[in-house]
């Protein structure tokens, strides 16, 4: 933490966000209103420093009067709650004894708690019945046992695996079980599986019980998981049919309240060009396109529960907000009163926020921010109008000073209209020149948002301006600004970075002699290129980076990106010159900026053999140059739930500007 503690900017460090303030907020998710509409549960987790945890609280919030108590106290990897039909009782997902997830049970009102599976691997993801009385539930397929030699003979075929892989990933398969417990009943089998980890879907009953949807893909791997599309299993039989005749990228099955017909999301293609849309289809009918019109790729989406439309959740301009998609009618955008809503997202193995979070008469409840109030829970009408917060979890933000944030619209190259977000110094005076930092958003279908994001408020308690520009290949612009990534995955998105520090430098605000860049994952890739490209930058940080594109193609699990921004695969001589003509690695010599590179160890996303192509070529030109490595397996550290880990990185993150911004 010794990294971190120094983050206070120009004033007294009570007065603005540093450490201390950042590993004491409460992060919220989950928000499940039960059937009656008078109480809202959700997951709410703070930091365990000693322990390198998050604790999680499964809380009761009253509509109402907003009174708050803890049905479950912190306890680690609490997950995923869902009432009861009945509304009598919630089950949530929970590691037992051994670590792995499953499912238990607790009486709406407290009291004990009810095991209900004991599965050998764990619970992935589970669904109440409409009768409350069983759980339809996803689990992984446990490895055959071996005795004796045959313990050792490990060898398997590599697929489209990462470089990481260290065994082909078994396949998750469909049970069911009495909401009581007992023996479970096996639905699915074979070496498909359904759709999981990262890429989870969901699981959703037909109204009368008889039918369970899910997406299912040819194995579990990820790369592999493109090829997704939704199927049918008949609850009594294990019957299996499928939706519609599509044969990739359909996810997210939802059975309308009526039982006749199946809400998905479908896109046409890779998501770094593609936008997911919400389709409606009867089995075996003709589906009709709810979302079209809107033009954004969406993240999550619920029936209402009068089965007059959906409600999906999307990146849209300047934040995340609601789109209400009717099935008579055209998609009209639900007021949030400026509201960022802190939507988990079914696309990033964070579960779905909506469903279960619309009330009977249409109301929402959602986690939400502002960059100057860190994230609590709001409940909006059926149409929008000024949400109304329930919670105060984060009070103590309220005595903090933070920074103003404004997007930042302007014309940019190619003819399209741009956004970005811009954070000002804390203490900002008209007139002075301040450091900046250009923070380059992952993808490249990501987006930044204005919201409460605890990076640039650090770097904005230092006394810098940070700039995050929604770069092409953002999603919250729409599909011609997504799809204008293509060709040009490096040098597309250089144009629209520069054409937003163009704006800012116009302002006369930033100090010229103080501009540094640096980005995580994309972020990281164009980082490299804007230093190999440009020198004017004082310092950079290259976070997980991809530096040669047909390195990364060979050993990362999302290969399937690449064929979408090229064209093809590398292995022909002009497709390879392709490849390279957009890596950060090919101008490495050109590098004459400091670096500080990060990475974690076994990063399946972006291998961290990228990091040591360019810390051996910056080392051997005699660049300045530092590589810091942290031994986890994950892609950021923040997926492994571990705060200590992410206090540490955006310590090292923030330090290493301000040695050069003095």
């Amino acid at each position: 933490m010794a990294a971190i503690v120094s983050l206070r900017g120009n004033g007294s460090a009570a007065e603005r966000f540093g450490a201390a303030q950042m590993t004491a907020l409460t992060e919220l998710s989950s928000p499940q209103i039960s059937p009656d509409g008078r109480t809202i549960v959700l997951i709410a987790s703070r930091a365990d420093l000693d322990n390198d945890q998050l604790l999680a609280s499964l809380d009761r919030i009253d509509v109402a009067s907003g009174t708050r108590r803890s049905l479950l106290p912190g306890r680690p990897g609490l997950s995923s709650p869902a009432w009861s039909p009945n509304g009598g009782s919630l089950a949530f997902s929970a590691p037992d004894g051994a670590g792995n997830d499953q499912i238990f049970v607790v009486a709406a009102t407290g009291g004990a708690l009810r095991q209900v599976t004991h599965a050998p691997t764990g619970v992935e993801q589970f669904a109440w019945r409409p009768d409350g009385a069983a759980f339809a539930y996803v689990a992984i397929d446990a490895s055959p046992k071996r005795v004796g030699a045959a313990r050792f003979r490990d060898a398997f075929v590599v697929g489209n695996d990462s470089y990481v892989a260290r065994s082909t990933p078994r396949p998750a398969h469909l049970f069911t079980v009495s909401s009581h417990g007992g023996t479970e009943r096996r639905m699915t089998s074979g070496s498909w599986s359904i759709v999981d980890g990262e890429d989870q879907s969901s699981l959703s009953w037909s109204a009368d019980g008889r039918t369970i949807a899910f997406a299912r893909a040819p194995n579990a791997v990820l790369n592999d998981q493109d090829a997704s599309t939704v199927w049918l299993c008949d609850a009594a039989t294990g019957t299996l049919r499928k939706l519609t005749s599509n044969e990739t990228h359909e996810t997210l099955p939802l059975f309308a309240p009526s039982g006749k017909t199946v809400a998905y999301l479908f896109a046409t293609g890779n998501e770094e060009i593609a936008q997911s849309e919400l389709y409606v289809s009867p089995p075996g009918g003709a589906p009709q396109n709810l979302s079209h019109p809107f033009d954004r790729t969406l993240l999550d989406a619920a029936w209402r529960p009068d089965g007059s439309g959906l409600v999906a959740a999307a990146d849209d301009g300047e934040r995340r907000g609601f789109v209400d998609l009717p099935l008579r009618g055209v998609p009209h955008r639900i007021d949030l009163s400026g509201l960022d809503a802190l939507t988990d997202s079914m696309l990033y193995n964070t579960g779905s926020t909506l469903r279960g979070a619309i009330a009977r008469d249409g109301s929402i409840a959602f986690i939400g921010a502002t960059p100057s109030r860190p994230s609590e829970l709001y409940i909006v009408g059926a149409h929008g109008g000024p949400p109304r917060r329930l919670t105060s979890y984060n009070a103590f933000a309220s005595r903090l000073q933070f920074p103003r944030v404004e997007p930042l619209w302007y014309d940019g190259p190619d003819g399209f209209r741009e956004e970005a977000v811009l954070t000002y110094p804390v203490g900002y005076e008209a007139g002075r020149r301040y450091p900046l930092i250009v923070k380059i958003h992952g993808g490249p279908d990501l987006a930044t948002r204005v919201t409460f994001d605890p990076l640039p408020q650090l770097m904005a308690a230092r006394g810098w301006f940070v700039l995050q520009p929604n770069y092409r290949g953002s999603t919250n612009l729409g599909l011609r600004y997504q799809r204008a990534v293509a060709g040009a995955p490096s040098s597309g998105p250089e144009k629209d970075i520069l054409a937003a520090l163009d704006v800012v430098r116009a302002r006369g605000v930033a100090d010229p002699a103080r501009i540094g860049v640096s980005g995580w994952s994309y972020g990281g890739l164009m980082t490299a290129w804007m230093i190999a490209k440009h020198h004017f930058w004082r310092a950079a940080m290259v976070g997980a980076p991809v530096t040669d594109m047909v390195v990364d193609y060979a050993t990362a699990d999302d290969l399937n990106g690449y064929p979408p921004l090229f064209g093809d695969p590398p292995f022909t001589d002009d497709m390879r010159a392709s490849y390279e003509r957009q890596s950060p690695i090919t101008y490495v010599a050109d590098i004459t900026t400091p670096v500080l590179i990060m990475h974690n160890v076994g990063d399946a996303r972006c291998p961290i053999v990228n990091s040591y192509l360019l810390y051996r070529a910056l080392k051997n030109l005699r660049r300045k140059v530092e590589f810091v490595a942290y031994p986890i397996d994950v892609h950021e550290a923040g997926d492994e739930g571990d705060p200590v880990r992410v206090a540490d990185y955006f310590g090292r993150w923030v330090d290493w500007f301000a040695g050069y911004f003095k």
